[in-house]
C-alpha cells in the first residue's frame, strides 16, 4: 500500500526523480531507461524498486508507466516546479 511519506521519499533523490520524470514523459523498457540515465545496474534497479514499492510506477509487458497515483504526484511536482 502506498503512503504519502513513501511516495515523497521515493522521489526525494534527484536521480530517482529524473528517472521518474523520464518514465512519465516517455515510459520505456529497462534498456532504454538505464542507458538514458547512465546508472549502474544496481543503482537502476534500486531506484525502480523504490518507485514501484511507493506505488508510483508499474511494469506491464516490460514497459514502465505511471500509476494513477504516479500521475497525480507528477502533476503536483510540475505545479510546484512552476511555482518555485
Amino acid at each position: 500500500m502506498a503512503s504519502l511519506v513513501g511516495s515523497l521519499k521515493a522521489i526525494a533523490d534527484e536521480k530517482t526523480l529524473a528517472l521518474f520524470n523520464a518514465i512519465a514523459a516517455e515510459g520505456g523498457n529497462t534498456d532504454t531507461l538505464r542507458k538514458k540515465a547512465s546508472f549502474s545496474r544496481k543503482q537502476y534497479y534500486m531506484r525502480i524498486s523504490s518507485l514501484n514499492k511507493a506505488g508510483l510506477i508499474r511494469r506491464s509487458n516490460g514497459i514502465y508507466s505511471l500509476t494513477s497515483l504516479g500521475k497525480i504526484v507528477y502533476s503536483a511536482q510540475n505545479l510546484i516546479g512552476e511555482a518555485v
